[in-house]
């Protein structure tokens, strides 16, 4: 006597913040199974003729992601079971701590300014509280960033821009101080002919 099983089917469906669903790789792990399936261009995947067991998919991490957990999906015979993964693009924070000579640090703009990780722009603005600390929050992680303080008071020496990193679920520190400018002012004194 053959009783046959009905096989069933995982139904996998990618998105993201940034768009990119296409080519992402997924390990589907199973009694007698382990395959490593890639998202088409729409973010699918279509695994049919598996046997009803349970099933483990994990996505490949991906650097610039969130990771991702593993999900763990029931297959029933006949049936289809959808799956659904979100990638969210990782962040972190920038403090930048303002100085001066003259202890003058409330409201200093600073720029932040480049391209992500993940390749999307960055282009950001803080001010400096009452301590003189400036925080970008929530920015995409990169590491080629340029920090500029910007409008810089006639009287300070315009400080050097700095370049940044933002490193995943962390806070970077950066500091700039305000020099005042100095003159120098030279006295020369001449001889008078004449004698008076």
């Amino acid at each position: 006597l053959n009783i046959e099983t009905p096989t069933g089917t995982i139904a996998l469906k990618k998105t993201s913040e940034d768009g990119v669903v296409g080519g992402i790789q997924f390990n589907i792990k199973g009694d007698n199974f382990n395959k490593t399936v890639t998202t088409d261009k729409d973010g699918n995947i279509t695994v049919e003729g598996l046997f009803p067991a349970t099933y483990t998919i994990t996505e490949q991490s991906i650097d610039r992601y969130e990771p991702q957990k593993s999900q763990t999906v029931t297959l029933i015979g006949g049936k289809t079971t959808t799956v659904n993964f979100n990638n969210t693009l990782k962040r972190g924070s920038l403090e930048v701590i303002k100085n001066s000579e003259d202890n003058l640090v409330e409201g200093v703009k600073f720029h932040l300014f480049g391209t992500s990780l993940s390749g999307l722009p960055v282009d950001e603005f803080a001010v400096t509280d009452e301590n003189g600390v400036a925080t970008f929050k929530d920015v995409l992680i990169g590491t080629g960033y340029t920090l500029e303080e910007m409008d810089t008071v006639i009287r300070y020496v315009i400080p050097d821009s700095q370049s940044a990193a933002v490193e995943w679920n962390s806070v970077t520190n950066k500091s700039f101080s305000n020099i005042l400018k100095k003159f120098n002012v030279t006295v020369t004194k001449s001889d008078c002919e004449g004698g008076t």
